[in-house]
């Protein structure tokens, strides 16, 4: 009689995943519970059809941005028949345009107000602020490039989110300060850089947001270039704690959580590779929290989970086998 009762059992829904390949298995076994919990049961060849399906739309949907959703529709026919169709596509939502949906409907500051505390501690060890030139990397809405230009450094500010450069040019334009905004990708070929130019260059949760150790290096050849000899190359990244080498599985879950993280093998380059010397190494979380004016602490609501890999592991505070950590390089 149940058997009788699934077959007049009509009905249709949608379900959003991220675009996270190495899960398609078990996004397939979520969806055929639910079907099956409707009366239609997929063939063992079925169920295959389906995982395989999942796993190569989402390949191509991450390939295009790393905050695509896969969005799955599906439909159970009415009876007589006990089938069930499903349709799958892919909403790539670009990191651009997921910033610009910040500024509209997010309240500022996005990002925090003070700058970082790390990046402040460096820029003070350069001397005389208006002999250190400084390029900041995905600058946002200017945080650390502003705060660097008021105290005199000449600073290039290099964004890609056309609305966080209109904000950073309107306060320099009204404070006249030695700030120069640069709109565009970092990555591409079409942002040059001014060579052996810069004391300091700065990417703050920017290496968060790069896909692969490939960007990594396009990322920081450019800035070997770009940094005088002696220059401080600072940036933070997630990194895996105590050795941890991240699988293909944690890697996209964190590429589609705006926190990549990467192994310390992965930065090694710098010193073989480049005319890079590391000089610092510690935890963002701890010396953010330990420098930062308590009014500032935390900078954002979601810094403290975030920077503590949380976004990835649903684990206690510091128990995460990633973290983000702050680096500090020298060029020689």
């Amino acid at each position: 009689m149940w058997k009788v009762l699934d077959r007049h059992i009509v009905s249709k829904g949608d379900v959003n995943f991220p675009c996270v390949p190495a899960l398609a298995g078990q996004y397939a076994s979520k969806l055929l519970g639910t079907w099956t919990s409707l009366g239609r049961a997929f063939t063992a060849a079925e169920a295959e059809q389906l995982r395989t399906a999942l796993a190569n739309v989402m390949t191509a949907g991450l390939e295009r941005a790393a905050h695509a959703l896969l969005m799955v529709h599906w439909e159970a026919e009415p009876p007589p028949t006990a089938r069930l169709n499903y349709r799958l596509e892919v909403h790539a939502q670009t990191l651009q345009n997921k910033y610009e949906e910040w500024v509209k409907f997010r309240p500022p500051p996005l990002f925090g107000v003070h700058p970082d505390a790390k990046v402040m501690s460096v820029a003070a060890q350069l001397g005389e602020a208006g002999s250190a030139p400084v390029l900041d990397v995905g600058a946002g809405t200017g945080r650390n490039a502003l705060a660097l230009a008021r105290l005199g450094h000449p600073t290039d500010a290099v964004e890609f989110v056309p609305s966080f450069c209109a904000s950073m040019r309107q306060v320099t334009a009204s404070e006249t300060l030695p700030l120069r905004i640069v709109e565009g990708d970092f990555l591409s070929d079409e942002v040059p850089v001014e060579k052996a130019h810069f004391r300091l260059a700065v990417l703050s949760e920017v290496v968060t947001h790069f896909r692969d150790a490939t960007e990594i290096e396009v990322a920081f050849s450019k800035l070997a270039d770009a940094l005088a000899p002696g220059g401080i190359l600072l940036f933070n990244a997630f990194i895996g704690v105590a050795g941890y080498e991240p699988d293909t599985l944690v890697q996209q879950v964190a590429y589609s959580s705006l926190c990549s993280v990467f192994s310390r093998t992965d930065f090694g380059f710098l010193e073989t590779d480049l005319p890079f010397e590391k000089v610092s190494d510690e935890s963002a979380h701890d010396f953010e929290k330990a420098h930062l004016p308590p009014s500032a602490w935390p900078p954002t609501s979601w810094f403290v989970s975030w920077s503590q890999g949380r976004n990835v592991f649903e684990v206690a505070p510091g128990s995460s086998p990633m973290e983000l950590r702050w680096l500090t390089y020298r060029r020689r």
